[in-house]
């Protein structure tokens, strides 16, 4: 039995156990890729340019006074048609929804070169990461408590911060620490707030914040900044609104994102923007998303532009993206707008995500609105194009996820429904290096 390891638009043939195609089956999709890629790849770009346009042409004449007093129709759309979508939009979601799935394996550049010295010259390898749907999960180091609905975030190369969560009702305010040359968790230092359904994300090299969230009887609109110096939390600024279940983002190294989420009424399409240089910390309201998302996850396609995906609504779990534009960075806070974006492979929301490499994002369980999920794939951003990834020990939705410096992937926590886990899983990415330019032959 023959794989198929997919390196963007080459299809190279490896051994590999278990369900897969005949090598005469694999060949014959080999030859016609880079074609069926071309169409797709003119298709996606069109219904980009198609949406900014559209949406620069929304943008400004929300701006005009005789705009003002016209209701917002954000969100009314439904898929398959009807619900005020128009034949604009209706043809904007069959465009988005050209995609097609990648074999069950990938290679992923780590954007490191390792120089080895032969008998006779010098090579330059290129690292590459390697993921298959045939991997296993292995279980990792136990938490002190159960905790589902938690976040985390990397300190530095050796220390991950896990953050509040829930048993049951009951939210926690207590944080734990994972030192990634021991993998043993320790506790760290309490939070002001009981937290579950909260963000966090590093500020910088010496801070985390930590958004939001819910305390077990209200959503809360309070923030807190640990100083890892002092190994300590202190206030941040205020929310605009109370919201849990939401995302965030750091933009331009500079403003610090919150998207969507979830309050006592309902889900959010709503954003908030902090300027971090900007004293005193303030929060400002940004553009709306398309659609309500709460339980959604982010990740950066360039300096300008960044993926929402996935996430709930008061109906139904999507399987949609937006795509976030910054087009004005001269402006304070700069000038963003949503378009839509092209539809991945399973409908989910509070999913676990990590960046593998600057463009491929690792999505991981969550819920798709019927069940909780153990299934994972790797989006390819630049083409909205998925691969299959290793199957979860664990069922699990509201957990938290990082890439380790080892290459490992650490998922933490969460819940399958019934009870909150206190368990973690790993997943090792086995690292090959190649000579750039002359793959083939070094397989």
């Amino acid at each position: 039995m023959v794989g198929q390891i997919l390196l963007d638009d080459k299809a190279v043939i490896i051994d590999e156990p278990d369900e897969l195609k005949p090598e005469q089956d694999v060949m014959v999709v080999t030859e016609t890729k880079q074609e069926e890629e071309k169409r797709d790849e003119l298709a996606l770009q069109a219904l980009e340019q198609q949406s900014l346009a559209h949406a620069l042409e929304q943008h400004a004449l929300a701006k005009s006074p005789q705009q003002k007093g016209r209701p917002n129709e954000r969100g009314k759309r439904k898929r398959g048609g009807g619900g005020g979508g128009g034949t604009a939009d209706a043809e904007d979601e069959r465009e988005a929804k050209r995609q097609r799935q990648r074999a069950s394996a990938v290679l992923l550049d780590t954007g490191h070169v390792r120089t080895c010295a032969t008998a006779t010259t010098l090579l330059n390898l290129k690292n590459m990461l390697y993921l298959s749907s045939h991997m296993p999960f292995t279980s990792g180091p136990p938490l002190g408590v159960r905790r589902g609905a938690c976040a985390a975030a990397l300190l530095d190369a050796s220390h991950m911060l896990v953050v509040g969560g829930n048993l049951g009702n009951v939210s926690t305010a207590t944080t734990e620490v994972l030192s990634l040359d021991s993998m043993l968790f320790r506790a760290g230092p309490t939070m002001s707030t009981q937290r579950s359904q909260s963000a966090a994300v590093m500020l910088d090299s010496n801070r985390v914040i930590v958004v939001g969230g819910y305390d077990g009887a209200q959503y809360l609109d309070t923030t807190e900044v640990m100083n890892l110096t002092t190994k300590q939390f202190s206030p941040g600024p205020r929310l605009l609104g109370r919201r849990a279940a939401h995302a965030v983002a750091l933009l331009m190294n500079r403003y610090l994102l919150v998207i969507g989420g979830k309050n006592a009424k309902g889900c959010s399409d709503t954003t908030e923007i902090l300027d971090m240089f900007k004293a005193p910390w303030s929060f400002v309201s940004g553009p709306n998303m398309r659609r309500k998302r709460g339980g959604t996850t982010v990740a950066m396609l360039d300096s300008t532009r960044l993926v929402v995906i996935g996430g709930h609504d008061d109906d139904r779990t999507h399987d949609s993206t937006e795509i976030l534009h910054i087009v004005d960075t001269t402006a304070d806070p700069p000038g963003m707008i949503f378009t839509l974006g092209p539809f991945v492979a399973t409908p989910r929301s509070y999913a676990a995500s990590v960046m593998l490499n600057s463009g491929h994002l690792y999505i991981i369980g969550g819920h798709d609105g019927l069940a909780c999920l153990d299934s994972t794939e790797v989006l390819r951003l630049s083409t909205m194009e998925f691969t299959s990834g290793p199957k979860l020990k664990t069922s699990r939705f509201m957990c938290a996820a990082a890439l380790l410096k080892d290459s490992r992937v650490v998922v933490t926590g969460g819940t399958n429904g019934p009870s909150e886990h206190y368990s973690t899983e790993l997943l090792a990415l086995p690292i090959y290096s190649f000579v750039p330019g002359n793959w083939m032959s070094a397989l």
